[in-house]
């Protein structure tokens, strides 16, 4: 629950925009939920993160017409 509070908060009041902050959020909620040693998977975790923050952006802003914080990399 403090991950997810953490998440609104930095998305709401910083300048970071939407993808950056999910794609930490996605990694920080994996290491909570108990995912693997963080040395085996910190480099999947992050390219996970990252795809799935941008797939997500892309279908709400370019197919739903659902404006997104674009931050600091407006795509």
């Amino acid at each position: 629950m403090a991950a997810l509070v953490g998440y609104a908060l930095v998305l709401e009041y910083t300048v970071v925009g939407y993808v950056p902050a999910t794609a930490v959020f996605f990694v920080a909620a994996a290491r909570l939920l108990g995912d693997r040693p963080w040395r085996e998977v910190i480099l999947r975790d992050a390219v996970v993160a990252l795809a799935l923050s941008l797939v997500i952006y892309v279908a709400f802003t370019r197919f739903l017409d659902i404006q997104l914080p674009a931050g600091v990399l407006p795509l």
